[in-house]
């Protein structure tokens, strides 16, 4: 690992900190509400196949 390396790594850090985390956590936090509303959706369906055979 060179100093170009360590300078680009820290630049990219810094491009990262900038950014706008709160945006990004509620992103993430809805997609995975979303994945996890999703399962149940396809649990209950399962349930319902099964009761029904």
């Amino acid at each position: 690992m060179d100093i170009n390396g360590l300078r680009q790594i820290a630049e990219v850090i810094i491009a990262v900190d900038e950014l706008d985390f709160d945006f990004f956590t509620s992103l993430f936090v809805q997609f995975v509400q979303f994945v996890q509303f999703v399962q149940f959706v396809q649990f209950v369906q399962f349930v319902q196949f099964v009761q029904f055979v």
